[in-house]
């Protein structure tokens, strides 16, 4: 879960085609990292046992009773069969 704790002013100088600087003036957030849940499927066990969305469901509405404000939830597809190289 993480979070945007603030904003700063940032300033970035770039060249464009001609050679000439350009500086541009933009915000960025500064996010806050509160914690990573990291977890992972066994494809070598038999059968195989990948992930569950209903594990990742429990956790969140265990964070949402505990009043936790949940706006996005993202992942990987990193070991999923169909995404694996062959």
């Amino acid at each position: 879960m993480s979070h945007v704790a603030g904003w700063r002013e940032v300033t970035d100088v770039s060249t464009d085609q001609f050679g000439r600087e350009q500086e541009r003036v933009s915000m960025r957030p500064i996010v806050a990292l509160d914690f990573v849940v990291a977890l992972a499927a066994d494809m070598t066990a038999s059968p195989p046992r990948p992930i569950q969305p209903g594990d990742v469901l429990s956790l969140i509405r265990l964070l949402m009773k505990r009043h936790f404000s949940i706006e996005v939830v993202s992942c990987d597809w990193y070991g999923l069969p169909t995404t694996r190289s062959r």
